[in-house]
């Protein structure tokens, strides 16, 4: 049996419109660069046609062209051989989502997931879009769906051996019946500081269109009320392309901070806001496992799309829809990280947002009056000592940026004086969870 292990992550899909299965329109047209292949039984595996490079994120859509409703096929994926930042799957009524992204752009091929259906009517359709800075084959590129070694190697080093697949040369075996077949459809954007591509429907398949017009008569001018077939799906214009947005944490700028560590230059970092138009209450929140943080922002992409909410390193607590269009989502962090991300996808677009939560440190015992910058430059002195030492806040035995974090959030949320760019409207710390 595969299994999909995800530690610390809640998926919720929010439903505002009754969701109809509409894969290659929501996802563009034709391209090869990957492939959904049968794997014998129910199984399926997705994955590259070569390699592709530079690779940021990937939102992967499953759905089927019968009338069956996905939550009676059970899908179980497991993930590939790629190293994502964050993978994620959610079966949901109009199709299984697979969602993953990684930190910084690699080299993706291979397996990209392992998918098992509690049965199968009918071949499954894929559609997905990949954010990348470029997007190539190589030359020595295997051809479509044939099983790579470290394909292999992989299902022997993951699976259990009764649970293997056997290995095949991509030829039905004797009295075994031929793989069903099913339309496999993607759509690859670049990011905006490379040239776009255009055009993702091949030339061959634009003449249909002109026929299609061309008996229209006088109605040539009049545009359907019904959704158009996937062939003929209009391509978004320019500036409506998929964005994968990543926001860097502050915790990120400690770890590029360059030059002298200061109370006046640490505290700085905190002075700009993670993200224009997405608040975090209070600006400072603890990974003490009873205080709250809430975020406010507008789902990505467009308003009318089904937004899914990803928490990792936190737990969603409520999700409330507020005026304007706008989402509260209230989490509590696990306890003793630094470092929570929520990433929320509609349709193709996706935001990736990183709250700012250390672990909760007293800086001067009660009673002995509130912190202050010498109990900071006190700190900072320790920087160079041995292991060890007070200066290692998290306890990993180093004394580093993520010390130098730790101190100065709890000294800002202590002080009571958090830079303006981080305030929001509820400056104060959420009381503890009963």
């Amino acid at each position: 049996m595969f299994l999909m292990k995800i530690s610390a992550i809640t998926a919720v899909s929010v439903c505002l419109l009754l969701c109809c299965l509409t894969i290659s329109a929501a996802f563009g047209g034709t391209c090869n660069l990957m492939s959904l292949t049968y794997a014998g039984g129910n199984d399926y595996v997705i994955r590259t046609n070569g390699s592709i490079s530079n690779v940021q994120s990937i939102i992967l859509k499953v759905g089927y062209g019968d009338e069956n409703k996905l939550a009676s096929k059970q899908p179980v994926v497991q993930e590939g051989t790629a190293q994502w930042t964050f993978f994620n799957a959610t079966s949901r009524t109009d199709g299984l989502l697979i969602y993953a992204s990684a930190q910084q752009p690699f080299l993706l091929s291979g397996a990209v997931a392992r998918i098992r259906f509690a049965r199968i009517t009918t071949p499954p359709t894929l559609a997905c879009t990949i954010t990348a800075d470029y997007v190539k084959n190589e030359n020595n590129s295997p051809p479509p769906g044939a099983p790579s070694d470290q394909d292999k190697q992989y299902e022997k080093d993951r699976l259990p051996e009764k649970d293997r697949l056997p290995e095949k040369d991509g030829s039905p075996e004797k009295g075994e019946a031929a793989p069903p077949s099913g339309p496999a459809t993607m759509s690859v954007h670049r990011n905006a500081t490379e040239d776009r591509e255009t055009s993702d429907v091949p030339a061959e398949e634009q003449p249909p269109s002109e026929t299609r017009e061309e008996e229209a008569g006088p109605l040539e001018h009049e545009e359907p009320p019904a959704p158009p077939e996937p062939e003929a799906t209009p391509q978004r214009s320019p500036d409506k392309q998929p964005e994968h947005i990543v926001y860097r944490s502050i915790r990120s700028r400690f770890q590029e901070l360059t030059g002298e560590r200061t109370p006046a230059t640490l505290t700085a970092l905190f002075s700009e806001p993670v993200a224009q138009g997405i608040t975090q209450a209070p600006p400072i929140g603890f990974s003490d496992g009873e205080s709250v943080v809430t975020l406010t922002l507008k789902g990505a992409g467009d308003d009318t799309a089904t937004p899914l909410f990803i928490l990792k390193g936190a737990r969603l607590l409520t999700l409330t829809r507020e005026p304007d269009g706008l989402w509260a989502v209230k989490a509590l962090p696990d306890r003793g990280v630094s470092e929570a991300i929520l990433t929320v996808v509609s349709g193709e677009d996706s935001v990736v947002y990183p709250l700012t939560v250390v672990p909760r440190i007293i800086i001067r015992p009660a009673g002995t009056g509130p912190a202050s910058e010498a109990d900071f430059t006190a700190f900072l002195a320790q920087r160079d000592g041995e292991q060890g030492q007070a200066g290692d806040l998290n306890g990993d035995g180093r004394r580093d940026y993520l010390d130098d974090y730790i101190f100065t959030a709890n000294y800002l949320a202590a002080t009571s004086t958090p830079p303006s760019g981080s305030r929001t409207k509820e400056p104060s710390p959420s009381p503890a969870q009963p």
